[in-house]
């Protein structure tokens, strides 16, 4: 049974959204007007609530992983 979302959980959704469809951070940032660090944590955040990593990012770029497809899916 799925419980109640609360307002925050839709707000880092929303985030974690733009991030895959923008496929960053950095472009994620641009479309909701927030900075780039705000959309980390906002992004860690939702992973915590979670229990799972929903991306790869770093040096070797920005991709999701199998537990973030699924969620954006």
């Amino acid at each position: 049974m799925i419980g109640r979302l609360a307002d925050v959980d839709i707000r880092l959704l929303r985030v974690f959204i733009a991030v895959a469809e923008c496929g960053g951070f950095a472009a994620a940032q641009a479309l909701l007007n927030i900075s780039e660090s705000t959309v980390s944590t906002h992004m860690s955040d939702l992973e915590a609530r979670l229990g799972m990593r929903l991306c790869e990012r770093g040096r070797g770029g920005f991709r999701l992983t199998g537990d973030g497809q699924s969620v954006y899916q």
